[in-house]
């Protein structure tokens, strides 16, 4: 009996050539990124009017999230209760401003599930932009 290791070396050799392709693509998206972190502020002129802010942080014991729009705090736990307020707020806000602007202001702790409930109602609210950054340090919101 004589064996046949044509097929072995064939598909050895496709998986080598997969992986090195892969390898490559995949080294080639974990490039650093330099973030400034002296940076005390971000953005145009100081003078223009604050846009509508959503904050999204965890309360003190690091076990529920809250979600605040300007100083309202959001009272309910389900997310589409969550969504329906942020609407409700992120319009009363941006009307009361008459900007279209929504700067939503995320913990470094929180997951994106979270943060995407504020995503969902942005959507369905009048903000037509929106801007995005991260908070270092605990905020409260009385």
């Amino acid at each position: 009996m004589k064996l046949n290791l044509t097929g072995i070396i064939d598909i050895v050799l496709l998986l080598i050539i997969f992986l090195v392709i892969v390898y490559q693509r995949i080294d080639a998206e974990n490039f650093q990124l330099d973030v400034p972190t002296d940076c005390t502020y971000a953005g145009n002129n100081k003078d223009e009017k604050s846009p509508a802010t959503v904050s999204v942080f965890p309360d003190e014991s690091n076990e529920k999230i809250i979600f605040a729009v300007g100083s309202e705090k959001c009272p309910f736990v389900q997310p589409s209760d969550i969504i329906d307020w942020l609407v409700l707020y992120i319009n009363k806000e941006t009307i009361e401003k008459n900007m279209t602007t929504l700067r939503l202001r995320v913990d470094k702790a929180i997951k994106f599930r979270d943060a995407g409930l504020v995503l969902a109602a942005a959507a369905r609210s009048n903000a037509t932009d929106l801007e995005i950054s991260t908070i270092k340090q605990n905020i409260t919101i009385k």
